[in-house]
């Protein structure tokens, strides 16, 4: 068990504006909460880093099942916005990459161990310096 601390829905809600109940960001925390506890060594990172990494993650859970985050269609001549599945998410199995959302990506940003980015489908470009 990892000795993080675990990220409220209020620090969570300070990220992503969403009508998702309470209970279903909770549930996001702890999906996030145990996507760190088994891809970052607890002594690796730091604690409030670890709670940042946690809380995009817990914002990318919400974001990939609400609805109310993925504006699909806005329109001005009689008005309207369409909600619905991100454009970006086409299956299921693109969903579950954290580089499916901005949220999921900083994240992934976030984790100086690389551990993430492997799970996120992303690969990343490495920049080298000589002195």
């Amino acid at each position: 068990m990892s000795n993080f601390t675990i990220p409220s829905v209020d620090h969570v809600r300070e990220i992503i504006v969403t009508e998702v109940s309470n209970s279903i960001i909770e549930s996001c925390i702890s999906s996030a909460s145990a996507a760190i506890e088994s891809s970052i060594p607890s002594h690796s990172i730091s604690n409030s880093l670890a709670l940042e990494i946690q809380r995009w993650l817990a914002a990318h859970f919400v974001s990939v099942q609400s609805p109310d985050s993925r504006v699909l269609e806005e329109k001005i001549g009689d008005s309207g916005i369409k909600y619905g599945p991100s454009a970006a998410v086409t299956n299921f199995s693109q969903i579950e990459r954290f580089s499916s959302t901005f949220y999921g990506r900083t994240a992934v940003d976030l984790d100086p161990t690389g551990n993430l980015r492997g799970k996120s489908g992303r690969i990343r470009k490495q920049r080298v310096y000589s002195v």
